[in-house]
């Protein structure tokens, strides 16, 4: 269950996140931020929760790290702009709107 959980939450990024980007550097746009936001919370997960255990003592504080940055990407995600009905800034349509009807 909480594969299929984790699973949708990385689908619905995958979709989402090249939307971020005008179509001239859509793709690498995409891997570069991608790629940084790994490297910066991947690589300093361990160390912070090693460190936020000695800290406070508590085995659970790593859980509370997690949770926090949960809450902050779900507020910070309510100001992500749309781009669907943004004609200018895709690069490619020329202000044609496609209607796939």
């Amino acid at each position: 269950m909480l594969q299929g959980l984790v699973g949708d939450t990385f689908n619905s990024v995958y979709v989402a996140a090249p939307e971020f980007f005008p179509t001239s550097f859509r793709a690498t746009g995409h891997a570069i931020s991608y790629q940084l936001s790994v490297a910066v919370f991947g690589g300093t997960t361990p160390f912070i929760g090693t460190l936020l255990v000695q800290v406070s003592g508590s085995p659970l504080a790593p859980a509370y790290y997690v949770a926090f940055v949960a809450v902050a990407c779900l507020i910070l995600t309510q100001f992500v702009p749309g781009t669907s009905a943004d004609s200018s800034f895709s690069e490619g349509s020329h202000g044609v709107v496609h209607d796939l009807r």
